[in-house]
């Protein structure tokens, strides 16, 4: 924001935990009351910024996440930007989406990248400030990667779909966003998102492009030469929710052939799609 021009930071309030249990409802509730009334103490608000982690759960609240973002929305009003961080382990909801304008997920594993994340949500929020008037879409898909096939590392097939995503950065596309989930999280909300962010400007036409899915990328792997095939089998495998290795040798003998046969990988979870 520094960067772009001055502005007023009106500091609220902050809560932050590791990994663990269910969030005690009734803190839960304390906390979103409290988030509202200093909300409304700050008074008239040009934008709201969201640092979240997206995968918090509650003991009678599956999405406190959505639960923020439609409390903060009813706070401030339908007219005021909202935009948000997000970690690439969020169990993106549809309430999440609705709620708010922009949802930039970090882009690596481990998270190296929170500044970058950050400056991008600024950037978004001058610019909807000036007038620009993002569209958001999701697709989540029935997924639930286990942690071990999240890694973002070079030649690792998350990143290469993270990349596949930014590819699509242009023509309109202001962020694209590929979300693994948390796992552990065994919340109806669980499941790998891919989350476009789409610009328009008033009296223009939105330019829109279908999301990302993770399964069109696993898909194009038939088609491409046989070492990389290989690659992708071993580890899409794990991106299905099955072990990193191949778990016949059926699949094995597929992975040696160069075809594409995603029927022989069976997820070890299924959730809902949206």
């Amino acid at each position: 924001m520094d960067a772009s021009g001055p502005w007023e930071p009106v500091p609220t309030i902050l809560a932050a935990v590791g990994a663990s249990g269910s969030c005690e409802q009734g803190f839960l509730d304390w906390f979103v009351a409290e988030l509202v009334r200093r909300l409304r103490a700050a008074g008239p608000l040009d934008g709201v910024f969201l640092s979240q982690h997206g995968a918090a759960d509650a003991e009678r609240d599956v999405d406190p996440d959505g639960t923020i973002f439609r409390r903060v929305r009813e706070t401030v009003g339908p007219d005021v930007p909202v935009v948000a961080t997000l970690d690439l382990h969020a169990n993106m909801s549809a309430a999440m989406v609705a709620h708010a304008d922009v949802l930039v997920a970090y882009r690596t594993n481990p998270h190296v990248d929170m500044f970058e994340r950050g400056a991008d949500c600024a950037r978004h929020l001058r610019a909807m400030l000036g007038g620009m008037k993002p569209h958001a879409a999701y697709r989540k898909l029935p997924l639930a990667p286990p942690s071990v096939t999240q890694g973002t590392a070079p030649g690792q097939p998350y990143r290469d779909i993270i990349e596949f995503g930014q590819e699509r950065v242009r023509d309109g596309v202001i962020d694209v966003s590929v979300l693994s989930g948390f796992t552990s999280g065994d919340t109806p909300k669980n499941g790998t998102v891919a989350e476009p962010g789409f610009s328009g400007t008033l009296g223009v036409g939105v330019i829109w492009n279908m999301p990302v899915s993770v399964c069109h990328q696993v898909s194009m792997t038939g088609q491409r030469p046989l070492p990389m095939t290989r690659w992708y089998h071993f580890h899409a495998s794990g991106l299905m929710g099955s072990p990193t290795e191949p778990s016949s040798r059926s699949v094995e003998r597929s992975c040696r052939l160069g075809h594409d046969s995603p029927k022989r990988i069976r997820p070890r979870i299924a959730v809902g799609a949206v």
